[in-house]
């Protein structure tokens, strides 16, 4: 492992130990003696910068000149200016430098007013710069710093020239941070111990324990040698870069940012978790594969959210049925997930969903956007307004910074902690990398397979890179299926159908078969869960039994006919639907589609072919109740994790993505209050996921990662949808492992651009989407049972005996490992049953069960 010894991060935290140490024991004067230190530094660096500066070729000393010759480059994006050149002047404003970003971040930015302010009149004094110099310091409460020259030396024509001759010097002239910290430190030992003798050497001793204690003893020892005398270190250094090489020797990174918290996603659960961590005064980075607000799965909600009756009247203030509660909520949860919820995420969810809701609703209103509200506790909306409410959640915290059109690549480890990730911008090529405390992950679910009625590229980013990085993957078998159209052609993988059964209770459906015969469906189940969420589950079962007596047509499918309605009926219905809906989508649309096809179909008693499409995956990263994954400093929220739903979501993945990114957001605020710094950067680490990332554009194999793609999605269609069995599952087991080796050594690249590559994108979302999938057939594989939404042929029963366990995986060596554990309980807990019921629909029927909802 090669780690950095020696940065301008280590400069600034050096001086704030130091600094610390000597005025804690010295007082005043200590203050005193840091600041004549400093200021000694500063005009030697820059008398040594203008003995670089040819007296005939450059003009009189300004700070053109002196930017020209300055020795130190920083890591691109670790500084971030804005620049005003007018003739006769020249000002700059410093919104971000590493100084500020560790001291802010350590909580010593006390101890910098010693330095800055200082430094800069010392190095212009040194150069020979004495046309301007700072004007507003952050440290004494100004909002940035600030730097003004004035004088002949600013005109259009210099600031060319200056601009020419940077591009051709490059950084030339820069040293070393290595050489900068020892001089530094030798500058500040010589004026503490002449000032304090005995004791000043002790006090600087305290400092450098601290120093190493944060950076290792290898940087203590660069610090303690002569800064001359470098090469005896050639072993362990990195050196600095001319700017515009890239960071460290690794040249294939653009620039780094530096940040407190990362938060990772563009919906729900990414923008709470920013608003929340920003509120409580963090430095917040949100990375999103799309527009904030305007990507992610809530685009396409299907029209609401609920909570219990109770909260919805008592903590909101509707007037709710509150003859339902959290109690009853939360049990009907821990049964609709055929009791694999992990208990204390339920309880999360229950008690955190009203005030979650509340912050959306407050920010939807304010974005005057119509929210439905029904008395049994649903809201109801298009998936559009939803997102607009994240939009005015980010608008009113304009402090939290974005970079979007950014996927994440992989998170940067050390010794189990998290440093920060790298992340390619799509619009540039530029792989980016962020240092940070904390990062939240809040990138969604996966869904391998063709058809699918969410976004197109749910690939599993978020499950596989946390994988990856040391934390547990859990119930990755269970994927969500509900109703999706195929016919008409234009609404094609709509969810109408679901829409319709939910906000059309009076409107009957029977299914057809692919001779459109009715399938024998029990009374029970056609009254007891139309229009209820759970339905999509009972949908499910439904297409899993047509599947296994071949009864579905040849896409899948099966038929859904409203002639048991009469004609009245059924126009009434479409009328209250187009009503309702009108005050999102235009009367007779649903998401930008026309539904007149739809509507003409039903009166004219057409059935209309729909099948059983991924919605939502239930599996994903393990948490606990405060977010927290098995790495230190990493969080996930939202459908990314797993645990709260089990087997089986009836619940909200609204409030879900809601609860988990304030909870989150939370909780990674209060771990970067007890974290003192930025951690440390593993070099080899991260040179080995460049090479990974980057080795399609050198693979002469000619597998297109567009034709892989396309191939895993084609194994999981016929192996991993609705229905298993043994057979089918190993086999697509096999296919897995055959497509890895397919990516890793011929998976080749036809555009070697780096800018907005499809190709190279499709070959990282394999990586990603095979873990998942390796994760989840393993589960499915090793769980001898049918639960949920796991429809086993070969084991249809549920074995509460045998199976009331979930499967965690972890990736270690290369090597993904399966085992498995019980559920969390609560102290309210919902006990475990026993034995066995002969179907998936023979528990849910169950009187036993005593199911409220």
């Amino acid at each position: 492992m090669k780690i950095v010894h020696a940065s301008a991060s280590h400069h600034a935290m050096l001086f704030a130990f130091v600094a610390q140490e000597v005025v804690n024991a010295f007082g005043p004067p200590g203050g005193k003696a840091l600041r004549y230190a400093v200021e000694q530094y500063g005009k030697k660096r820059g008398q040594i910068m203008a003995q670089n500066v040819d007296p005939e070729n450059d003009s009189a000393n300004n700070v053109l000149l002196f930017d020209l010759f300055r020795e130190w480059e920083l890591f691109p994006g670790q500084q971030e200016c804005l620049t005003s050149k007018e003739e006769g002047e020249l000002s700059v404003t410093c919104l971000r430098c590493p100084w500020r970003t560790e001291w802010t971040a350590s909580g010593m930015a006390e101890y910098g007013k010693y330095f800055c302010g200082y430094i800069e009149s010392a190095l212009f004094e040194g150069f020979g710069v004495r046309d301007g110099g700072l004007t507003a310091n952050w440290l004494q409460g100004e909002s940035n710093c600030q730097f003004v020259f004035k004088g002949e030396a600013y005109t259009r024509f210099n600031y060319e020239k200056y601009e020419a001759k940077k591009q051709l010097l490059n950084g030339r002239f820069a040293v070393s941070w290595e050489e900068l910290l020892s001089f530094f430190f030798h500058e500040l030992r010589s004026v503490v111990v002449s000032t304090f003798s005995n004791e000043g050497e002790a006090a600087l001793s305290r400092a450098l324990d601290r120093y190493e204690l944060r950076f290792g003893t290898t940087a203590r020892k660069l610090l303690l040698s002569d800064f001359r005398q470098f090469e005896q270190f050639d072993d362990t250094l990195v050196e600095s870069p001319a700017m515009g090489t890239g960071i460290f020797p690794l040249q294939e990174i653009s620039r780094m940012i530096e940040t407190e918290i990362l938060v990772v996603g563009g919906s729900g659960a990414a923008v709470s978790a920013a608003v929340v961590a920003s509120e409580q005064g963090r430095d917040v980075l949100i990375i999103s594969k799309g527009e904030i607000g305007n990507s992610g799965n809530l685009l396409l909600a299907g029209g609401g959210f609920s909570l219990d009756g109770y909260s919805a009247r008592h903590e909101l203030g509707y007037d709710a049925d509150d003859s339902f509660t959290q109690d009853d909520l939360f049990d009907c949860l821990i049964k609709e997930g055929f009791y694999l919820n992990d208990q204390d995420l339920v309880q999360l969810y229950v008690e955190k969903g009203p005030a979650a809701v509340k912050q959306l609703l407050d920010w939807a209103d304010r974005a005057h956007q119509k929210i439905l509200f029904l008395r049994n506790g649903t809201w109801i909306a298009s998936g559009k307004c939803f997102a607009r409410a994240l939009v005015q959640g980010v608008r009113e915290h304009p402090s939290i910074r974005r970079l979007e059109d950014c996927v994440l690549l992989d998170l940067l480890t050390t010794n189990g902690c998290v440093t920060g990730a790298l992340a390619l911008s799509l619009m540039t090529g530029e792989i980016i990398l962020v240092r940070a405390k904390a990062v939240i992950l809040a990138t969604g679910g996966f869904q391998p397979f063709h058809i699918h009625n969410t976004v197109s590229d749910v690939t599993g980013d978020g499950q596989a890179i946390a994988c990856r990085a040391g934390a547990e993957l859990v119930d990755m078998e269970f994927l969500l299926f509900m109703p999706t159209a195929l016919d008409p052609p234009e609404l094609r993988y709509s969810i109408y159908p679901f829409v319709f059964e939910s906000n059309l209770p009076n409107l009957h459906y029977q299914f057809l078969d692919r001779d459109f015969c009715p399938l024998d469906i029990p009374f029970a189940l056609e009254t007891r869960f139309r229009g209820k969420k759970i339905s999509k589950l009972v949908n499910s079962y439904l297409f899993s039994q047509a599947q296994m007596q071949e009864k579905t047509t040849d896409r899948g499918g099966l038929y859904l006919d409203y002639s048991a309605n009469s004609f009245t009926v059924k126009r009434q219905s479409l009328s209250l639907f187009f009503d309702r809906f009108s005050q999102w989508h235009k009367r007779g649309y649903y998401n930008g589609e026309s539904l007149d096809n739809v509507e003409q179909a039903i009166l004219n008693d057409v059935p209309l072919e729909i099948i059983a499409a991924c919605e939502y995956s239930m599996g994903g990263i393990q948490v606990d109740s405060m977010m927290r994954t098995s790495v230190t400093g990493l969080f996930a929220a939202g459908e990314v994790t797993g645990g709260t739903f089990g087997a089986c979501r009836a619940g909200d993945g609204i409030v879900e993505m809601l609860v988990h990114g304030i909870t989150a957001g939370e909780q990674a605020s209060k771990y970067c209050s007890e974290c003192k710094w930025l951690g440390e950067l593993d070099l080899d680490q991260i040179s080995e996921l460049l090479i990974r990332y980057l080795r399609f554009f050198n693979n002469k194999g000619g597998i297109s990662s567009l034709q892989l793609f396309n191939d895993i999605q084609s194994v999981c269609d016929e192996k991993f949808r609705i229905l298993r069995n043994e057979t089918g599952l190993k086999s697509a087991l096999d296919q897995i492992k055959q497509f890895q080796l397919h990516l890793d050594e011929m998976c080749s690249l036809n555009c070697k651009e780096h800018i907005y590559n499809i190709e190279w994108l499709r070959a990282l979302q394999c990586d990603n989407l095979l873990l998942c999938c390796k994760a989840g057939i393993l589960a499915a594989i090793e769980r001898r049972e049918s639960r949920g939404f796991h429809f086993r042929s070969d084991f249809p029963k549920v074995d509460h005996n045998n199976y009331l366990l979930k499967y965690y995986s972890s990736f270690h060596d290369g090597i993904l490992t399966v085992s498995r554990r019980k559920p969390r309980l609560t102290q309210n807990q919902v006990r475990f049953p026993k034995g066995t019921h002969a179907s998936i629909m023979a528990y849910l029927t169950d009187p036993d069960l005593h199911y409220k909802r």
